[in-house]
């Protein structure tokens, strides 16, 4: 999908147009941004003009990350909990399928949130399995 720069769309109006205007100023001014932030307010006297700190940092990022913005931060969480912990509470849990969260962290020594959470990350369910029904082998 194209993107509308146009003057009817104001959504890309304020950040892509004024950027791309200041910074022809900013180079005609020596990439000084106090004297092209000046002379942009002149230019521009019928809008408001974002602060001199706006367009400091998104040159910033076109120098630091050759965008106008910052890429995201990879936030991947490392492994929390050691390898004990997760074995202790998984073999708890293997052994009796019904132990409640409560007894596994009372058992491990491990709070009941950080058994939850243990439990989760390895794909078991936080809660206890009651069988209600169970079908028989002469079952037709």
């Amino acid at each position: 999908m194209k993107k509308d720069y146009s003057d009817e769309n104001p959504k890309y109006l304020v950040t892509v147009q004024l950027t791309i205007e200041f910074l022809l100023i900013y180079g005609e001014r020596n990439k000084n941004v106090r004297m092209a932030g000046r002379l942009f307010e002149q230019s521009f006297q019928d809008r408001r003009v974002p602060d001199r700190k706006t367009f400091k940092n998104v040159i910033g990022n076109l120098w630091t990350y050759e965008s106008f913005t910052k890429p995201k931060r990879n936030r991947n969480k490392p492994m929390r909990g050691n390898a004990i912990n997760v074995n202790e509470v998984i073999a708890t849990v293997n052994g009796n399928p019904q132990v409640s969260t409560v007894t596994i962290s009372a058992a491990t020594n491990i709070s009941a949130a950080s058994v939850r959470r243990l439990l989760k990350e390895n794909g078991y369910h936080h809660y206890k399995m009651v069988l209600t029904e169970e079908l028989r082998p002469d079952f037709e």
